[in-house]
């Protein structure tokens, strides 16, 4: 079997199953949010919303983690292993939780808290489908 229709399968078999887009989307928004926070030429430290998150780890500590979490989940949606893109879908939906609390009880009412608990939301959405989801 040549290497192209392999490739074909794989992806076609990948893009009729749920979740794939959420997961995707997650991984990719996380890569950017470590991307841009990353090269910012702005401490986060001093943001009011990270002071409740550096309590748990420095803001590289952060950076890196949204990193690696986006890697992952498009490792893990290429690989197309159930469990390990149950496990990605969980560490998204807790790190996306982490940030949205941790803006809420910096700064009541921030809306990038909003934006943080939707991605919060893909993931628990993404975890259930793949819950429910029979192989």
């Amino acid at each position: 079997m040549r290497a192209s229709s392999i490739l074909h399968r794989a992806g076609t078999a990948l893009f009729r199953r749920e979740p794939w887009w959420a997961e995707a989307w997650s991984a990719l928004t996380a890569l950017a949010w470590s991307a841009m926070s990353w090269g910012s030429m702005e401490n986060v430290a001093v943001w009011p919303s990270m002071q409740v998150l550096l309590r748990l780890g420095d803001d590289r500590t952060w950076h890196l983690l949204a990193g690696s979490l986006g890697l992952a989940q498009l490792a893990f949606l290429a690989m197309d292993r159930r469990w390990l893109r149950w496990a990605g879908a969980v560490a998204g939906c807790w790190f996306w939780a982490v940030l949205t609390v941790g803006i809420w009880v910096a700064v009541p009412g921030a809306p990038s808290a909003a934006v943080y608990a939707g991605w919060c939301g893909i993931n628990a959405f993404s975890i259930l489908r793949l819950l429910r989801r029979h192989e």
